[in-house]
């Protein structure tokens, strides 16, 4: 399996670029602070994760998307290797080359799938669509760092044993899932510990045990942490569940 020092190292997706939109990719632009991608997987608590994320003021989270990136970030890196295959230099002058492209595509994601509004601070979605494919992962991220102004990402994890007989896993096997998602877990670790400005990771259990739990995500996003609505959101959550 690829890891993500060798991603960095051959994938196009990492060549230096400009992560500064040009004024006519407006959409990306807009949010003030940049995005927010929640990198997860299903049963993990991801839906928790959203609402608390929502409940800070500019913030919009959006759902699922039906892996829009996972697509659009194929079609930038299918291109800038087909450029370099025809005689580019290297790899980053293909992405050079490309790299309207790549900020177009990101630009229409923004405009067609975050739909932005004019209040937003961040924007940004959750996706449960990265375990079992560390390429994919590592493509998606290196994408989105790249061309999105100020993307941050949060890795939720949780413990493997609450998972594994839960929702679509129950389907599989038992071995082959709790492989799957302790391979997601260190990929997620690897990025944390190589950039922990740009990831984070946290674990349910953790901030469900105990709300201040949360607090350094707070810090992370560079955000106000408030314990007592944080208690009563949380409190209001498992009450109605």
């Amino acid at each position: 399996m690829q890891t993500e020092s060798t991603a960095e190292m051959n994938s196009p997706l990492q060549s230096e670029t400009t992560n500064t939109p040009a004024p006519y990719f407006k959409y990306l632009s807009g949010p003030s602070k940049g995005f927010v991608f929640v990198i997860t997987y299903a049963r993990s608590g991801d839906l928790l994760l959203q609402e608390i994320l929502n409940s800070i003021s500019g913030y919009r989270i959006h759902g699922q998307n039906g892996g829009a990136l996972q697509h659009i970030a194929k079609i930038w890196e299918d291109a800038a290797n087909e450029l370099h295959s025809q005689g580019s230099a290297n790899s980053q002058n293909a992405a050079m080359t490309l790299a309207p492209l790549g900020l177009s595509l990101a630009d229409g994601f923004v405009k067609n799938i975050l739909s932005p509004q004019e209040n937003d601070r961040v924007l940004g979605f959750r996706e449960i669509c990265y375990v079992g494919d560390e390429d994919d992962l590592n493509r998606q991220i290196s994408f989105a760092k790249l061309f999105f102004p100020n993307a941050r990402f949060v890795f939720n994890i949780r413990r493997r044993s609450d998972v594994i007989n839960r929702g679509p896993w129950a389907k599989k096997n038992d071995g082959l899932v709790n492989r799957q998602l302790k391979e997601f877990e260190n990929a997620a670790f690897d990025y944390v510990a190589k950039d922990p400005e740009t990831f984070f990771s946290l674990r349910y259990g953790s901030y469900v045990k105990d709300v201040e739990n949360l607090e350094p995500l707070f810090d992370f996003l560079d955000e106000p942490f408030n314990l007592s609505e944080m208690e009563n959101l949380l409190s209001d959550k498992f009450n109605r569940a």
